[in-house]
């Protein structure tokens, strides 16, 4: 049996730790106050400390007291969604893991279960300390954490359907990752973004080759900026969810590679969001070409789409002679009130001369062409 202490403003959240874990080998103890807990910690040792409140100015009072205290008891911080600015302070305190509210209950109970139950566990047994789990309930940034506080020799191998990649830690410190041929940290930071497939912690007895350079908390924090950066470019894209399609005519030839291979899935019709999932490389980049698709009209929704391939479908129908005189010099408006009836039985030549005449900026003096076709003709005999 665990004692653990929960640190609430609300005792809402007392009552959810303890009708999660009713059936869990844990006691729990609550209080609303920091000085009332502190005081309670000179009695109880409880093996950890839930802090829970949505208030980051009274998270960041109690961490800071607990962190000033005499008792060095294990505490985690259950709050509202934060910044990385924020995550970072309270990780600094000592926190040893930040988890956001609300949180579905198998989520809470994995996270919990591992840092919890599986504390005291015999580290030299391998098979052990095998460790499974989905995605969905633990990210690659809890997994870092968790792994860090833990101190684990071990490696990491993720799965998100076809794709696959890994994490190795030397005693709880990222030193290499692997994915896709990326450089490792842009291989952690692309891994971080998945939140549905599967992970396996396998522990290790060698020590890993160290490749990456960074601290876990900056790699956190680029992690964390890379998955805000590219929320907010998705959020800018109000038809995400929509059918989008490459313009008629586009000639996917003279399109350079990476813009070939992901414009064609548009050509009959495909979504931005269903892109970017399926997409292995680092997701900040294609969303900015998207943007830039967007603006020049690579990229059209249904409507516009229909409306150009008719266009286009109208000027394949016809004739040469007249694709060319359109291109040069323009067609009267099919919607202006100009009557239509004489130009219709006029001989190409006739209409040519006519969409000519219609052209003011053009030169009109035709005594001079005539005068100049004379002597052309005197030249050549």
């Amino acid at each position: 049996m665990k004692d653990i202490f929960v640190l609430a403003d609300q005792e809402d959240y007392f009552n959810q730790f303890f009708s999660y874990f009713s059936t869990q080998p844990f006691h729990f103890s609550w209080a609303s106050r920091i000085d009332e807990t502190i005081k309670l910690l000179n009695i109880e040792k409880p093996a950890f400390i839930f802090l829970a409140t949505a208030n980051l100015e009274i998270m960041m009072d109690w961490v800071t007291i607990l962190k000033n205290s005499e008792h060095n008891i294990p505490f985690i911080c259950f709050t509202m969604r934060l910044t990385p600015e924020d995550r970072k302070m309270i990780w600094e305190q000592g926190a040893l893991n930040v988890i956001q509210l609300p949180i579905h209950k198998q989520e809470l109970e994995k996270i919990l279960n591992f840092l919890v139950i599986n504390e005291n566990l015999d580290h030299t047994n391998d098979n052990k300390n095998e460790f499974e789990g989905s995605l969905e309930e633990m990210n690659v940034v809890d997994l870092i954490q968790i792994i860090q506080d833990e101190k684990r020799t071990c490696k990491v191998m993720l799965e998100k359907g076809s794709r696959k990649g890994e994490i190795e830690f030397n005693k709880g410190n990222i030193v290499n990752s692997r994915y896709n041929n990326e450089n490792p940290v842009l291989a952690v930071k692309i891994m971080s973004h998945w939140h549905k497939g599967r992970f396996h912690i396998q522990n290790s007895n060698k020590v890993f080759i160290k490749r990456i350079k960074l601290s876990n908390q900056k790699l956190i924090l680029e992690c964390l900026n890379h998955i805000n950066k590219q929320n907010e470019l998705m959020n800018r894209l109000t038809h995400r969810d929509d059918l989008l399609f490459t313009k008629p005519g586009l000639s996917f030839e003279d399109i350079a590679p990476f813009e070939r291979v992901n414009l064609l899935k548009f050509k009959n019709g495909y979504s931005i969001t269903e892109l970017v999932d399926n997409y292995e490389g680092d997701g900040i980049v294609l969303l900015q070409h998207i943007v830039r698709w967007l603006r020049s009209n690579t990229l059209l929704m249904n409507d516009e789409y229909e409306k150009r391939l008719k266009d286009v479908q109208d000027l394949e129908g016809m004739s040469g002679f007249k694709k060319m005189m359109n291109k040069i010099m323009g067609t009267p408006d099919e919607d202006s009130d100009e009557p239509k009836s004489n130009i219709e039985t006029l001989s190409l030549e006739e209409e040519a001369l006519l969409n000519i005449n219609k052209k003011n900026q053009l030169f009109k003096n035709k005594e001079l062409l005539g005068n100049f076709l004379s002597s052309l003709e005197d030249s050549s005999v």
